[in-house]
Parts: C-alpha cells; sequence; structure tokens
C-alpha cells in the first residue's frame, strides 16, 4: 500500500536476496561476484 501511494508503484517487485559473499557459493551456482546484483543465478539444489 505505501509502495502505491508515496512511491506510486505497483504493488509487485521481485525478490532479491542479499548473502554475504563468504557464502554465496553455498547457495547459488554461480562463479563470480555480483556486488550490483546485475546477474541471475540458480539456486543450488539441497542434497538428500
Amino acid at each position: 500500500m505505501m509502495t502505491l501511494k508515496i512511491k506510486y508503484r505497483g504493488n509487485f517487485h521481485s525478490f532479491a536476496p542479499s548473502v554475504l559473499i563468504e557464502k554465496a557459493n553455498e547457495w547459488f551456482e554461480l562463479d563470480t561476484d555480483s556486488p550490483y546484483m546485475l546477474l541471475v543465478s540458480e539456486i543450488k539444489k539441497v542434497k538428500d
């Protein structure tokens, strides 16, 4: 509601998680840094 009334944006915004650089390869299939969140990466599969 606030984004619609104050910032004149729609209700939906994409989600960009923040992860410590030291932990990034535990969560994502990413082989390079992305300090400005410009890249899209697959999430690693959970091991059974």
